[in-house]
C-alpha cells in the first residue's frame, strides 16, 4: 500500500486499479487517463502559442511605435508645410487688398493716400479695445477698402467736399456705404468687412447714413473706423473744403462725441492721439539714399511715383530683385 501511495504521490501515477479489476472501470480510467493527456498537450499548445503570438505582440508593438512616430513626424512637416502655405496665400490675399486700395486711392482723389492712415489707426483704436485678432483683420480691410462704394459715383461728387454737395448729390452720396458692401459681398472673407463698410457713415446719435442706425446697434468695427476715418477725411478736404489741422480733426472729433461718434470708442482715440499725437509709430525711421537699400530692410512709409501713384506700401520687406526694380523705375523716370 506504501508503495502504491508514493507512486501515485510522487510518480505522478495517474490511477491505481487493484486486481481483478471490473473492466469497465478499467475501461473508465483508460478513457479519463487519455483525456486528461490530452487537455495536458491541448494546455501546452496553448500555452506555446500564447507565448509566439505575445512575441509577435512585442515586435508589432515595437514597430508601430516607430511608424506612429514616423507618421507623427510626417503629420508635423506637413502642418508646417500647410501652414506656411496657408500663410503666403493669407499674405498674397493682404496683398491683392493693397493694390485694391491704390486703385480706390486713385480714383477717389479727395481721399487720396488716406486708406492705409485709416486702416492702421483704426486698428491701434481696435486694439486698445481688446478686439479679436481677426475683428481687427476685418477692420483693417475696412480701412483700406472704406471707399470702394465711391467707384460707382460721378466725379462731380467725388471730387467736391461734402458740405457743397447739393441736396440730390448728397442723396447718391449717402447710397456709397451699401455699394461698398455690396462690391464685396462675392467675397466670403470680406463679409464682415462689408458690414463694417456699410455702417461706418452712421451717427451715434441715429442721424447719419445709409440706415440711420444708433448706438449700440452700430457694429462696433463701424464705430471705430468712422472715429478714424473722419480724421483724416478732415485733414485731406473730403468733408468740408477748409482742410483741417491734426489737433484741429482731433479737437472736432472729441467734442462730437456721443453725437457722431460713440463716447467709448472716442476715450480710446484720446489715449492713442495724446499718447503719438495722432500717429501710430510702430518703428523707428530712417532716411536713405536709394544706393544704401539692402535686402531685409521694411519700408516706414509708402513709396510712390511723382504724382503721387503708389509703387510699394509701407511694411514691405526689399529683396535683391525689388531692390533693382525700384532702381530701373527711377532711372527711366530720371
Amino acid at each position: 500500500m506504501e508503495s502504491s501511495v508514493a507512486a501515485i504521490n510522487e510518480g505522478q501515477i495517474y490511477r491505481y486499479l487493484s486486481k481483478p479489476w471490473d473492466e469497465e472501470a478499467l475501461k473508465f480510467s483508460v478513457q479519463s487517463a487519455l483525456e486528461k493527456k490530452s487537455l495536458k498537450d491541448e494546455k501546452k499548445r496553448l500555452e506555446l502559442l500564447t507565448e509566439k503570438q505575445n512575441e509577435k505582440l512585442k515586435l508589432l508593438n515595437s514597430s508601430l511605435e516607430e511608424k506612429v512616430k514616423e507618421r507623427t513626424a510626417e503629420l508635423r512637416k506637413a502642418a508646417v508645410m500647410l501652414k506656411k502655405s496657408f500663410a503666403k496665400l493669407k499674405e498674397g490675399y493682404k496683398e491683392s487688398i493693397l493694390v485694391f486700395s491704390n486703385i480706390i486711392e486713385l480714383r477717389d482723389g479727395s481721399s487720396s493716400r488716406n486708406g492705409q492712415n485709416i486702416a492702421d489707426f483704426a486698428k491701434a483704436i481696435g486694439e486698445k479695445m481688446g478686439l479679436s485678432d481677426s475683428y481687427l483683420e476685418d477692420i483693417y480691410f475696412s480701412g483700406l477698402l472704406s471707399s470702394v462704394g465711391k467707384i460707382g459715383l460721378d466725379d462731380d461728387i467725388c471730387k467736391v467736399p461734402y458740405n457743397e454737395l447739393t441736396t440730390k448729390q448728397r442723396e447718391k452720396y449717402h447710397q456709397y456705404p451699401k455699394i461698398g458692401q455690396t462690391i464685396l459681398l462675392p467675397l466670403p472673407r470680406l463679409n464682415e468687412t462689408g458690414n463694417i463698410i456699410r455702417s461706418h457713415k452712421e451717427w451715434f446719435d441715429g442721424s447719419g447714413f445709409p440706415d440711420g442706425l444708433s448706438a449700440e446697434s452700430i457694429p462696433i468695427g463701424a464705430r471705430v473706423l468712422s472715429v478714424a476715418s473722419d480724421f483724416y477725411a478732415m485733414q485731406s478736404g473730403e468733408l468740408t473744403n477748409n482742410v483741417a489741422t491734426r489737433d484741429e480733426a482731433y479737437n472736432f472729433i472729441v467734442a462730437s462725441s456721443k453725437v457722431r461718434y460713440c463716447p467709448d470708442v472716442i476715450e480710446v482715440f484720446k489715449t492713442i492721439y495724446q499718447k503719438n499725437h495722432g500717429q501710430v509709430q510702430l518703428v523707428k525711421q530712417i532716411s536713405i539714399s536709394l544706393d544704401d537699400l539692402k535686402a531685409g530692410m521694411v519700408l516706414a512709409r509708402d513709396v510712390r511715383f511723382r504724382g503721387g501713384m503708389l509703387l510699394l506700401r509701407r511694411n514691405q520687406t526689399l529683396s535683391d530683385e525689388l531692390i533693382a526694380k525700384i532702381s530701373n523705375v527711377y532711372d527711366e523716370m530720371d
